[in-house]
């Protein structure tokens, strides 16, 4: 709770213990909050314990909040991500995160308490405007695509190649 008032302080927004319970609220539920432990799950223990509910066009209010806040603007936001829901087969809860779908019909999967992934863990290929493209994009993450992608207010010429993770670099 101090950690997302101290992020609700830096960000501008009201930061009263009752505003970052209500945001957390928004982004995954009261229950889905758990205190840090000593030991951390890998992000393959995280996906194991996802089950999809649903996946769906970009509506979420604390979802659209997250990317606002990240830069991303609304429309590569609407082009390029879904607004996916799992459940957190653990506590029974469900998760609302943004998805970005990759090459093995997997997506990955952010909101701002949440950086994991369900389905198989692939690149995300995205075709440039180009028909003979020159050269390709790389990209480490979701969000440095998308950055670039709103910096440029137009589609990318060249192709691009999310690598959705460094391990997958090869």
């Amino acid at each position: 709770v101090d950690f997302v008032c101290a992020y609700l302080n830096a960000n501008g927004e009201a930061n009263t213990i009752q505003d970052a319970l209500r945001w957390m609220n928004n982004m995954v539920g009261y229950d889905n909050i758990k205190p840090f432990t000593a030991i951390d799950q890998t992000n393959e223990e995280k996906a194991s314990q996802l089950k999809l509910k649903s996946i769906g066009q970009l509506k979420h209010f604390g979802l659209n909040h997250y990317l606002k806040k990240r830069g991303i603007s609304e429309k590569v936001g609407y082009k390029y991500l879904k607004e996916i829901r799992v459940l957190n087969k653990e506590t029974l809860k469900t998760i609302i995160a943004l998805g970005l779908k990759n090459e093995e019909n997997g997506y990955e999967l952010r909101n701002p308490l949440l950086k994991s992934s369900i389905g198989a863990k692939s690149i995300t290929f995205i075709r440039g405007n180009s028909i003979e493209p020159k050269g390709i994009h790389i990209f480490e993450g979701m969000f440095d695509f998308l950055s670039i992608a709103t910096l440029a207010k137009k589609p990318l010429v060249n192709d691009s190649i999310i690598l959705n993770s460094n391990s997958l670099i090869n």
